[in-house]
C-alpha cells in the first residue's frame, strides 16, 4: 500500500511539474472519451433504450395500402378499415387509433386552437401506460352521445391549472363546449398526428389533450377519409409478418378499395431516418478514437524521451524494469482518471445542450444520459487510453539491457511507432473525405430549387372558428378574400395567400378517375397530393405557370369546377395532354351543408412542381382546387414580405384581429425556419461530423509534432555534426519538413484506400456527390498536407536553431 500511495504522489507530481505533456495527453485522452461517451448516449437515446411502455418490443404501427397513396408507400387508415382490422385480427391482441384535432380555447392573448389527438378509448391501455393522475378513457367514453371528457398532457395541466391536483372532474370549455377532465398523462413518448405518407409526429404542441373518438355509424363506414394511424400489439407468439399477412388478406374480392397492410416496429416507426446518420457518427467517434491512439502513443514517446536521464538515475539507485514500469502505469492510470472526469464532464455538457439544438421531429425518444453502459465505455476507453500510454516505454525497457528507457531516439525511428502515426493520418484522412462529402451534398440540397418562395414567407395558421362559418360558406368566402386583400396591403407585403396546407406541410392524397382514362378511382396512376390554395398562391408564392390559366374569383362553388395540375401529374398521363381533361374526386362531397360543391373539375391550368416533401424528396404529381370552390375552415396563412418576414408577424395578428377579433392565429414562423427544420439531421450530422473530422485533423497534427519534436530532441547531437560539417540551418529545416512531409504522404495514401468504403458508408446521406468523388479526395488531402506543415514548423525551427558546440557537449 504504501509504494502505491509513493507512486500516486510521484505521478501527481510530475504531473504539476511537467503541466504542458500532461495536458496534453489529458485533452487528448478526454477528448477523445467525450467524442465516444456522447455518441453513444445520443445513439442509445434513439436506438437502444428501452421505451416507458410495457413490452415496447410488441407494440406496431398498422397502415393501409391503397390506390390513394399512391400505391407505393403505405398510407393513414380509414375509419371502416380501422373497424375490420379491430373485429377480426387474431394476430394482434390489441388494436388502437389515433388522428389529430384542434379545439379552439380561450388563452391569455385571446382565442387560440389547442392541438390534441382523437383516439380509441384503448389507445393508452394499448400502448401500455397509465395516467399519472385521474383514470384512462372507458369504453363508455365513446359511445355516441356520452358526456364529453378529456385526458390533458402534463405540460397543459401545469399551463392551464398550475400542477394542482383538484382538476380531475373540473370542467374546461373546448371549442366552446364543456369537456370533464378525467385524467393528466404523464411526460412520454405519445405518438400524433399521423400524416401521409406513413409518418407519426412526437411534437409535444400537437399532443396537448386527448378525447375519444365517437364510435358513432358515420365513423365505421367512413371507406374514403384516410385520416388514422393505428397502434397494435402483438399477440403472444405471433410475428409482424404474421399479423400483416392477416390483415392485408382481409380484403374481400368485391371490395372495390382493395388494400394491403404494412406493420413497422414502434421504435423503427421513429427513428429509420436518424439510424443511418447515428451510425455514421458512431464510426466517426470510433476513427476519433483511433486516431487519439495513435498520437497518444506520439505524445507518451516524446514525454518519456524527455525523461530519460531521470529514469536512468533512478535504474542507477537501484529500480529494477518491474518498479520502472509500475510506476509508469501508475502515472499512465492518473493521466486516464483525470483525461476521464474530464471526458465525462464535456460530455455531460454535451448531452445538456444537444436536445436545445434538435426540433421536436427529431426523435429523441429517451433522454439522452449517461447510464451503466455508458459510463462502462468511459471505462473500457479510460483503460485503453492507460494500456496505449505504459505500453511503449514497457516494451522499449524489455527490449533493452538496461531497467530504464534509455535511446528512446531509436523508437521514434522505429517501424511500429511510425506505422501508429502514418495510421492515423490514414484515419484522419478516411475521417475528413466523409465530412466532405457530406457537407457537399448539404450543399447541393440547399441548391435545390423548391418551386415556390421559400425566403421571406410568413406562415401563420389561421381556423374560421364559429357558428356563422359552420353555416354559412358566403361568411367564409367573404372572410378569406377581406383577409387576402387586407393582409396583401399591409406596408412591406408583397403578396398574401392562403391554403390548407402551405408547401412543406402537404398531407391530403387522394386518388382522382380522369376523363379519358381506363384508370380506376385507386389506381397508383392516378393518386395524387390534393392542394387546396386560394386564386393568389401561384403568385405569391412564385410558382410558374406553365400553360393553361390559373384561378380566378370566378372560380367558385357557384361556377364549374377548375383544377390545375402540376407537371409531374401532367407528364405521367399516357393517353393525352393534360389540360381540358375532367377529373373528379371523392373528397369534396358532402363538405358543405348549405352549397352544392362541383363534383368534376376541368384542368384549366399547368403549373411548376413544388416539392412537398422537402429539398431532398422529388416533385409529386398535384392537383390543385381553388379555396373558392372548396371552401376550408382552417387554413394556413402565406404572407410574402420584402424583409424579415417575423417584422411583420404582430402587424398581421392585428389585421386579422380587427376583420375578426375571434380567429385564433397560432404557430407562426417562416417557411424557411420550416425548411430548416425539415434539414436539421443532415445538418446536424453534418456539423458533428465536421467538427470530429476537426478534432482528427487537431490530434493527427499534434502526433505528427510529438513526433517530430522527438526527432529533433533526440538527435541534437547528429544535427550538431552535420552543422559543423558544412549543414545549414535552412537544409536541416527542410530534412524535418521532408520527414514529416513523407510521413504525411505515406498516411494520406492509406487514406485514399479507407476513404472510399468510408464515403459508400454514408452513401445513402449523399445528394448530388459520389462516394469517389476525386475533387473531394483531393480537398480532404490538401487540408491533411496543411495540418502536416503546420506540425513541421516549430520542430523544424528547433532544428535550425540548434548550437554546434552545445551539440556536440552534449554526451
Amino acid at each position: 500500500m504504501r509504494t502505491i500511495t509513493s507512486d500516486i504522489r510521484w505521478a501527481l507530481r510530475l504531473i504539476r511539474r511537467r503541466p504542458a505533456p500532461a495536458a496534453a495527453i489529458i485533452l487528448t485522452l478526454a477528448g477523445a472519451i467525450a467524442a465516444v461517451t456522447t455518441t453513444i448516449a445520443v445513439a442509445a437515446a434513439v436506438l437502444w433504450r428501452p421505451l416507458p411502455f410495457a413490452h415496447a418490443d410488441r407494440l406496431v404501427f398498422a397502415w393501409e395500402n391503397t390506390g390513394a397513396s399512391g400505391g407505393t408507400e403505405p398510407a393513414r387508415v380509414t375509419g371502416s378499415r380501422f373497424g375490420e382490422w379491430e373485429h377480426e385480427t387474431r394476430a394482434l391482441s390489441s388494436v388502437a387509433a389515433f388522428g389529430s384535432v384542434g379545439f379552439l380555447a380561450e388563452g391569455a392573448s385571446g382565442p387560440a386552437i389547442v392541438d390534441g389527438v382523437r383516439v380509441t378509448t384503448n389507445y393508452f391501455s394499448t400502448l401500455g401506460i397509465r395516467p399519472a393522475l385521474g383514470r384512462d378513457f372507458t369504453a363508455a367514453d365513446g359511445e355516441p352521445g356520452a358526456t364529453r371528457v378529456v385526458i390533458l398532457s402534463s405540460g397543459l395541466w401545469r399551463d392551464w391549472f398550475g400542477g394542482r391536483a383538484d382538476v380531475i372532474g373540473a370542467d374546461v370549455r373546448l371549442a366552446r363546449l364543456p369537456f370533464t377532465i378525467v385524467g393528466v398523462m404523464p411526460d412520454g413518448v405519445y405518438p400524433a398526428w399521423p400524416e401521409n405518407p406513413a409518418t407519426v409526429t412526437l411534437e409535444p404542441e400537437s399532443r396537448r389533450l386527448w378525447v375519444p373518438i365517437a364510435r358513432t355509424a358515420a365513423f365505421a363506414s367512413n371507406s374514403r377519409a384516410h385520416v388514422l394511424g393505428v397502434v397494435g400489439r402483438l399477440a403472444d407468439g405471433r410475428s409482424i409478418a404474421d399479423a400483416e399477412s392477416e390483415l392485408t388478406g382481409m380484403a374481400h374480392a368485391s371490395d372495390p378499395d382493395a388494400h394491403g397492410a404494412t406493420l413497422r416496429p414502434f421504435r423503427d416507426q421513429f427513428v429509420r431516418d436518424a439510424r443511418l446518420p447515428l451510425f455514421a457518427l458512431l464510426g466517426a467517434a470510433a476513427a476519433v478514437l483511433l486516431v487519439a491512439a495513435a498520437n497518444l502513443t506520439a505524445l507518451q514517446g516524446s514525454g518519456i524521451e524527455q525523461r530519460r536521464t531521470e529514469l536512468g538515475v533512478r535504474a542507477a539507485l537501484g529500480a529494477g524494469r518491474a518498479r520502472l514500469a509500475r510506476q509508469l502505469v501508475t502515472e499512465s492510470a492518473m493521466l486516464a482518471a483525470v483525461a476521464a472526469a474530464a471526458g465525462l464532464a464535456m460530455s455531460k455538457a454535451a448531452l445538456a445542450y444537444i436536445p436545445s439544438l434538435l426540433p421536436p421531429s427529431v426523435p429523441l425518444l429517451t433522454a439522452p444520459s449517461l447510464d451503466a453502459r455508458t459510463l462502462l465505455c468511459v471505462f473500457a476507453v479510460s483503460a485503453f487510453g492507460t494500456v496505449i500510454l505504459a505500453a511503449w516505454p514497457f516494451v522499449r525497457m524489455r527490449q533493452s539491457t538496461s531497467p530504464a528507457p534509455r535511446g528512446m531516439a531509436p523508437l521514434a525511428r522505429s517501424r511500429w511507432f511510425r506505422v501508429a502515426v502514418v495510421a492515423q493520418v490514414a484515419f484522419t484522412m478516411a475521417l475528413v473525405s466523409a465530412a466532405a462529402l457530406l457537407q457537399q451534398s448539404l450543399d447541393a440540397v440547399r441548391r435545390q430549387h423548391a418551386g415556390f418562395a421559400v425566403d421571406n414567407v410568413l406562415v401563420a395558421r389561421v381556423t374560421l372558428a364559429g357558428t356563422a362559418y359552420n353555416t354559412s360558406t358566403a361568411r367564409v368566402l367573404t372572410v378569406e378574400r377581406e383577409l387576402t386583400d387586407a393582409l396583401g396591403h399591409l406596408p412591406g407585403a408583397a403578396g398574401a395567400a392562403f391554403a390548407y396546407d402551405h408547401p412543406l406541410e402537404a398531407s391530403w392524397v387522394d386518388a382522382f378517375t380522369l376523363s379519358g382514362s381506363a384508370a380506376s378511382r385507386d389506381d397508383a396512376s392516378n393518386a395524387a397530393q390534393l392542394r387546396i390554395v386560394s386564386p393568389s398562391y401561384f403568385a405569391t408564392m412564385g410558382v410558374t405557370l406553365v400553360s393553361g390559366r390559373s384561378f380566378t374569383e370566378q372560380d367558385d362553388y357557384s361556377h364549374d369546377g377548375a383544377a390545375l395540375v402540376n407537371e409531374a401529374f401532367a407528364a405521367r398521363l399516357q393517353d393525352g395532354p393534360a389540360l381540358d381533361r375532367v377529373l373528379r374526386t371523392g373528397s369534396t362531397a358532402g363538405a358543405r351543408p348549405d352549397v352544392r360543391l362541383p363534383a368534376a373539375f376541368r384542368i384549366v391550368g399547368i403549373v411548376g412542381n413544388e416539392r412537398f416533401r422537402g429539398l431532398e424528396a422529388p416533385s409529386e404529381p398535384a392537383v390543385y382546387i381553388s379555396t373558392r370552390q372548396f371552401p376550408q375552415l382552417q387554413l394556413v396563412m402565406l404572407l410574402r414580405t420584402v424583409a424579415d418576414p417575423m417584422g411583420l408577424a404582430a402587424p398581421a395578428r392585428r389585421t386579422i384581429r380587427r376583420i375578426d377579433a375571434g380567429l385564433p392565429v397560432d404557430t407562426v414562423s417562416t417557411l424557411s425556419a420550416i425548411l430548416a427544420a425539415q434539414m436539421v439531421t443532415r445538418r446536424a450530422t453534418t456539423h458533428v461530423l465536421n467538427g470530429l473530422a476537426a478534432a482528427a485533423v487537431a490530434l493527427a497534427a499534434l502526433g505528427l509534432y510529438g513526433l517530430l519534436a522527438l526527432l529533433v530532441a533526440s538527435g541534437i547531437r547528429d544535427t550538431g555534426i552535420r552543422l559543423a560539417l558544412g549543414s545549414s540551418p535552412t537544409i536541416e529545416a527542410r530534412r524535418i519538413v521532408q520527414t514529416c512531409l513523407g510521413w504525411t504522404l505515406l498516411g494520406v495514401a492509406g487514406g485514399l484506400a479507407l476513404a472510399v468504403p468510408a464515403g459508400r458508408l454514408v452513401q445513402a446521406l449523399l445528394v448530388g456527390v459520389s462516394p469517389e468523388d476525386g475533387p473531394t479526395l483531393v480537398r480532404a488531402a490538401a487540408v491533411i498536407a496543411a495540418a502536416a506543415l503546420a506540425a513541421a514548423m516549430l520542430p523544424a525551427w528547433r532544428a535550425a536553431r540548434v548550437d554546434p558546440s552545445a551539440a556536440l557537449r552534449q554526451g
